[in-house]
């Protein structure tokens, strides 16, 4: 923390120059660091370069200090990632995947065309949640690593990630038994005499997808749950 300690007290232009050497310098022979996180450091010190490159007054010099101190945080975040961290979310995603698949493939809930009981529609729809949103914590634990930028503080999303999926599989089921929910003109075909099944094709389907694309699955049910409730949405000061 000595370079946000010197910069606060001096802020000069020759300090933030020859604190931006240093780090370069420094960057040369950091093995530590992967490609990606070289990067960054190297694209905030450059932007740190432009600020100081314009007329000298305090508001570059701010600017020029802020993306420094960028620079040495995203090197810092690169050499704190943790390895044992890294692998116990992955075994958490490889647990709740193969969780999800051996259910699948035990109570034979594939995506057909024939009927099935609404309650393992409804098993089906959970799990096939879990399944694609493991299969996308998975996915973004790879990307975070690679570019060293897994954050412990994130560790909660990470292990409530698939639980979150699973949990949308099932409102996604009733927001189409409901009948809320429609793709185009396929909807769960209606029971035929004396079988009292549903056709799970689309809630299976759309469950896997409701767990891969969380964010957005969440925005479309906030949205729908405002036209069928007919809620105004409220002004950010107001309580509730």
């Amino acid at each position: 923390m000595n370079h946000i300690k010197e910069t606060s007290e001096k802020l000069t232009k020759e300090a933030l120059l020859s604190e931006i050497e240093k780090m370069r310098s420094e960057m040369q022979s950091d093995d530590r660091l992967h490609m990606r996180a070289q990067k960054d450091v190297f694209e905030f010190l450059e932007e740190a370069l432009e600020h100081l490159g314009e007329e000298e007054s305090e508001s570059s010099l701010n600017k020029a200090a802020f993306k420094v101190t960028l620079a040495h945080c995203r090197r810092r975040q690169a050499h704190n990632q943790k390895n044992w961290l890294a692998l116990s979310i992955f075994f958490w995603g490889i647990i709740a995947f193969l969780l999800s698949a051996w259910v699948i493939y035990e109570w034979r809930l594939w995506p057909l065309t024939k009927e099935m009981a609404v309650q393992y529609i409804l098993l089906g729809s959970v799990v096939w949640g879990l399944l694609g949103s493991s299969l996308d914590m998975l996915r973004e634990l790879h990307t975070r690593f690679a570019r060293q930028e897994l954050d412990p503080y994130r560790i909660y999303w990470y292990f409530a990630h698939p639980l979150i999926g699973a949990g949308l599989g099932g409102i996604i089921f009733l927001l189409i038994f409901a009948g809320l929910l429609a793709v185009g003109q396929t909807e769960i075909l209606p029971p035929t005499e004396g079988t009292g099944g549903f056709n799970p094709s689309l809630p299976f389907v759309l469950s896997a997808l409701a767990g891969f694309e969380q964010k957005n699955i969440i925005q479309y049910l906030r949205d729908t749950i405002i036209k069928v409730l007919n809620i105004s949405e409220r002004e950010p000061h107001e309580a509730g």
